[in-house]
This record gives C-alpha cells, structure tokens and sequence, in this order.
C-alpha cells in the first residue's frame, strides 16, 4: 500500500466525523489541524488533528490550541479568535 493511502483515508475518516466542520468555528473545514503543531514536537497523527478553515488554521498558527485560547483571552484580539466567535 502506498504512503497516500492511508494519511488520505484519515484525512477523509476526520473529516468524515466532524461532517467537514471545523472544530474551532464550526465553518466549513478545508484542511486538518494539529492540536500540537508540529513545530512544538506534536505527532503528526490522527489523535493530534482536527479539521479546520483556512481562518482558523491560520489565526491559529503554530500555537497549541491552549496557547491560542490564552492568547485570546490575554489579548481580546479579533484577530486571533475563531470565525463565528469574531463577531
């Protein structure tokens, strides 16, 4: 089997689960998301991503998702909340 096939299957299998939300705004996801990027060392597996829209994925960046929930809450920035919470 080749090394697509089974990252494309989780992919479709998360994305599948969360019915194409994304897990921060509950828009429509376009990508998966690691929960512990991978610049801080998180996996790069299943348990570690989630489905996320580009704004999210990018407000978010290479942020753990406590990270970017405490840089909300620290700074109240717009810019830094997800989608549906900005307005």
């Amino acid at each position: 089997m080749s090394r697509k096939g089974p990252a494309l299957s989780v992919r479709a299998t998360i994305l599948t689960v969360w019915d194409h939300r994304c897990a921060y705004c509950g828009g429509v996801a376009d990508h998966l998301d690691h929960v512990v990027p991978r610049a801080q060392g998180g996996p790069h597996r299943g348990e570690n991503r989630l489905p996320a829209c580009s704004a999210c994925g990018q407000a978010k960046a290479d942020r753990t998702l406590a990270q970017w929930i405490a840089d909300i809450a620290a700074t109240g920035s717009i810019k830094d909340r997800p989608v549906r919470l900005a307005s």
